[in-house]
């Protein structure tokens, strides 16, 4: 009789808790080939490390996924993020090789990305983007559309 109350009890406990949890739903729009994968990651404003954004390995990321891409989108959706703001960096790994590829001239790497990448809110980038270009709110489902660009 005690475990039952104190079971239902921690139930009333958690419930506000998970009432704070939200969806974020991404779609990926404009991707060249169907080949390989888009690897992505989710950054917190307050759990990673906006200062090293978009760097996957470097910003401590609170989600990552690959998706499958069909027709040129992709989508993937995380249902357990607490409200808060975030920004998203991505990038089609179509060879599959798990790193962004860069472009050469001359023999010599540039710091100009030859996969796609993709920001959420869609800047226009001249160089390293920031995660204040990148922010945006969650708050409740929310579902944001990233357009990829490749140079």
């Amino acid at each position: 009789m005690h475990f039952a109350l104190a079971f239902i009890a921690c139930i009333f406990c958690v419930t506000p808790l998970m009432a704070e949890a939200a969806t974020l739903t991404l779609r990926i729009a404009g991707v060249k080939s169907d080949s390989g994968v888009i690897r992505l990651c989710v950054f917190s404003e307050k759990k990673s490390r906006p200062s090293a954004y978009p760097d996957c390995a470097a910003g401590s990321p609170v989600k990552t996924a690959n998706a499958r891409i069909v027709g040129g989108r992709a989508s993937v959706s995380f249902n357990d993020l607490p409200d808060g703001n975030y920004a998203v960096s991505l990038f089609h790994d179509a060879d599959g090789d798990g790193k962004i590829g860069m472009k050469t001239v001359f023999g010599v790497s540039t710091a100009i990305p030859s996969d796609g990448i993709g920001i959420s809110n869609n800047p226009t980038l001249y160089g390293k983007p920031e995660f204040a270009d990148a922010k945006f709110t969650v708050a409740g489902p929310t579902s944001i559309t990233i357009s990829m660009k490749y140079f």
